[in-house]
């Protein structure tokens, strides 16, 4: 279904690895590598090309962060994008699982911070952060901080999608009890995600910024944002509960 190719000079970190689909995105994943080439843990990424043309390319990425690249024929969204770098990354055998999207960028402590919360809360299967919003000039405009209990922000999640998808680490262990994303909810598929887990399992939160989503005039979520406001309260109502 797809081939996959290895960027990189040094053994794969198999333990933390990013999911990033991309398409039609050069630039912006470009900005993206040389961001996470600057994590203070070393890791992989596996780099989902939804059928890019001209071929997405990989910039140098240096000795800390090694590149699989999967290319996909051709586009098919971005659920079947996530879900080929997720079943790879979990076919290596990859203990956490890191999302970031071409175009946002994570502090160089992030990994290091959100798999330190996973230690020490083991009974914790996700965990996002907070997230700095800006645009695409660099314009700071405000910070989403999410509830920082656990059990408060599991509730809080029926009411408002708190976690932006770029920001959270799963443990790979849940998506073999919980499945991978669904496309039964467009534009959503990250919240309905989000709420499948914290049905079942805890869920957390490190209470500092530790990525910087871009709003993208471009982006998924800006051109198809009735449709995501449509999408968002149909998983409300199929996760609905009296006590939450």
């Amino acid at each position: 279904e797809f081939s996959a190719c290895l960027v990189g000079s040094e053994m794969c970190i198999r333990d933390r690895a990013y999911v990033i689909p991309v398409y039609q995105a050069q630039a912006d994943f470009d900005d993206t590598i040389r961001n996470l080439a600057k994590s203070s843990l070393p890791c992989t990424a596996f780099v989902v090309d939804d059928g890019s043309q001209p071929p997405l390319r990989v910039p140098d990425s240096g000795p800390r962060l090694e590149v699989h690249l999967i290319r996909l024929p051709q586009n098919r969204g971005v659920v079947a994008a996530l879900n080929a770098g997720m079943k790879a990354a979990l076919e290596a055998g990859f203990e956490y699982i890191a999302r970031i999207d071409a175009g946002d960028f994570s502090s160089p402590d992030r990994l290091q911070k959100q798999i330190a919360y996973l230690d020490s809360h083991p009974q914790c299967m996700l965990v996002g952060s907070d997230a700095q919003i800006c645009d695409e000039n660099g314009t700071y405009y405000f910070t989403i901080q999410p509830p920082r209990d656990p059990r408060t922000l599991s509730v809080a999640l029926h009411e408002r999608a708190w976690l932006f998808h770029c920001t959270v680490v799963y443990r790979a262990s849940v998506l073999r009890d919980v499945g991978f994303y669904t496309d039964l909810y467009k534009a959503a598929e990250d919240y309905e995600m989000f709420l499948r887990i914290a049905s079942q399992h805890e869920i957390g939160v490190v209470d500092e910024p530790l990525v910087t989503w871009v709003m993208r005039r471009t982006g998924i979520s800006m051109r198809n944002a009735r449709v995501q406001a449509i999408s968002r309260l149909r998983v409300q109502i199929r996760y609905f509960q009296w006590t939450r």
